[in-house]
């Protein structure tokens, strides 16, 4: 979707990766956030329609950690009431073991943006799939420049044997990452 409203110069939904929401006001017409990019501490203030809360939380589980469910992920499903936390999670369905590794990896490049695809990484066990989400001839840009561009997004997944598995597919996507045919000056 973010891909066809680029393509149309229409676009209405952002992604915003690697920022913290440090502030927000809400009424019926719209939600004002003050927002703050974590690398480089840049700060910006936004109105949208909706927010989509993605934290990149990992379900307590996944790998060994208590306490592993983010404060804000708690706030958010519970509203402001803590005591709702309780209930948020007893309706959750119960769960079976993992069989599959998954990871989504960014495709982070700078430059004019040449080619745009998989290339050769498609013939790998691994590869699920490739979403471009810049087209030939746009710049992706840095900060400070501006917010982190990328110019896709690639799927992998594994079998999942146990946590040290969820490294592994990571170093996997990583190195299928460094092979992708996308060509930047």
């Amino acid at each position: 979707m973010i891909y066809e409203q680029r393509l149309d110069d229409a676009q209405r939904v952002f992604v915003r990766g690697n920022s913290l929401v440090t502030a927000v006001e809400a009424d019926e017409d719209a939600v004002r956030l003050e927002i703050r990019e974590v690398h480089t501490g840049q700060s910006m203030r936004d109105e949208v329609d909706v927010v989509v809360l993605a934290t990149g939380f990992r379900r307590p589980g996944a790998r060994p950690a208590p306490g592993a469910v983010p404060p804000l992920l708690k706030a958010a499903l519970a509203g402001t009431d803590p005591a709702l936390e309780d209930q948020v999670w007893a309706g959750e369905l119960p769960r079976s073991e993992p069989r599959m590794t998954t990871c989504i990896k960014y495709a982070y490049r700078y430059g004019i943006l040449m080619r745009n695809n998989a290339g050769e990484v498609a013939h790998s066990p691994y590869f699920r799939s490739y979403l471009t989400a810049a087209k030939p001839g746009a710049v992706l840009r840095k900060p400070p420049e501006g917010w982190y561009q990328f110019a896709g997004s690639l799927a992998i997944a594994g079998a999942y044997r146990g946590p040290a598995d969820i490294d592994r597919i990571e170093r996997v996507a990583e190195d299928l990452d460094r092979r992708l045919d996308i060509v930047v000056v």
